[in-house]
């Protein structure tokens, strides 16, 4: 009983004398000042989407980061588990799939991130969050794009 007591205040003083902790402290992620951005592929609030999207499309009113990334979140499923992460976004052109949504701002710029490498499916029956993330720091929550239902 001794030594577990011993043992248990060492493991707490030596926790205590680390100066760099194991802890990541996340900032919300946000846009570049002025700059807005949306969901554009599949449509926000658009029902009876695929549960595999090759890409997920969305527009900004200036540059976006080139190290964001799309993450497409939903409620947790023993299956599917709660998240999928997109590629890096990149430059596309109209057409884009239906259903799809005209931004509110004018001039979009879009941008694509590719979902086709999945090696699982999104859950079906599901809303799904697109957030906007970005891998040159360590942000969270991403910046809602939109939501859509599979």
């Amino acid at each position: 009983m001794k030594a577990r007591i011993v043992f248990a205040i060492a493991l707490f003083l030596t926790g205590c004398a680390n100066p760099t902790p194991n802890v990541t402290n996340f900032v919300p992620c946000a846009l570049p000042a002025g700059v807005s951005a949306t969901l554009v592929y599949p449509a926000p609030g658009s029902t009876g989407n695929t549960t595999s999207p090759a890409q997920i499309v969305i527009a900004g009113s200036g540059m976006l980061p080139p190290t964001s990334y799309v993450l497409l979140s939903f409620p947790f499923n023993s299956a599917t588990g709660t998240a999928r992460f997109g590629s890096q976004i990149g430059s596309v052109s109209p057409p884009f799939p239906t259903p799809n949504a005209t931004p509110s701002f004018a001039n979009p710029t879009y941008y694509g991130s590719d979902f086709s490498y999945l090696p699982t499916a999104l859950p079906g029956n599901s809303t799904i969050t697109a957030t906007l993330n970005d891998t040159s720091n360590a942000c969270s929550p991403g910046v809602t794009l939109g939501t859509f239902h599979t």
